[in-house]
């Protein structure tokens, strides 16, 4: 038989001509394609097509188990990861609610504001030991190189805020006075001292060592 396209030689039933490659007319008509869609999800019909692979397509392989669980796992380590760093910054309780714990749990010998309120009177009297006694016994022979003595009374003060410390801000302090720190805590007040025009804005760092508050620093 002759090619019908270029008259080449073929064998008796080729369904390819050697000579120009093209298929013959018998052929063409009865072969189907492949569906280039196979494997998209959506079922067609055509030679090659996998009802298996149709069916799943692209869900299929969004709904891997083990592809889910990698991604469970790690969305798991990223929420530990966020939660270590944000506890790093950002303090456990509020500071209305941390003042109100602290005033409520009655264990304290007294308060972080009877501290403040004695360092004020201390310095209106300008005594200088009585100052010394409120810092840890670790820190009072240079306590007042921090804390100035000067005999100017206060007029009033209140607590403006307080910021409780992290409890390795706590251990750091504790290994440096060698004494157990429970509570580590920044005080800022606001005074006016007897004759001053307008108020000043304090800090006081202070912590709490076996239930009773000491001045740590003054800023």
């Amino acid at each position: 038989m002759n090619c019908p396209y270029c008259g080449g030689e073929m064998r008796d039933g080729s369904v390819l001509c050697t000579q120009c490659g093209r298929l013959t007319p018998e052929f063409e008509r009865t072969y189907r394609r492949p569906d280039p869609t196979v494997g998209s999800g959506r079922e067609r019909t055509g030679r090659g097509y996998d009802p298996d692979v149709a069916k799943g397509g692209s869900a299929a392989a969004s709904t891997n188990p083990r592809l889910l669980l990698a991604l469970v796992i790690g969305a798991i380590a990223l929420l530990c990861a966020l939660s270590l760093v944000i506890g790093a910054f950002v303090p456990r309780e509020t500071t209305e609610a941390y003042r109100r714990a602290v005033e409520e749990t009655g264990t304290a010998p007294e308060g972080y504001e009877d501290v403040i309120d004695a360092y004020f009177d201390a310095r209106g009297d300008a005594d200088a030991d009585a100052i010394r006694a409120l810092f840890p016994q670790a820190m009072r022979d240079e306590a007042l190189s921090d804390a100035d003595v000067h005999g100017s009374r206060v007029e009033r003060w209140h607590v403006m805020s307080v910021y409780p410390h992290s409890a390795s801000d706590a251990a750091g302090v504790s290994a440096l006075l060698g004494e157990t720190v429970t509570h580590y805590v920044d005080v800022e007040v606001s005074v006016r001292f007897a004759g001053a025009p307008e108020d000043e804005v304090w800090d006081f760092d202070l912590v709490r060592i076996d239930g009773a508050w000491y001045l740590y620093e003054i800023w």
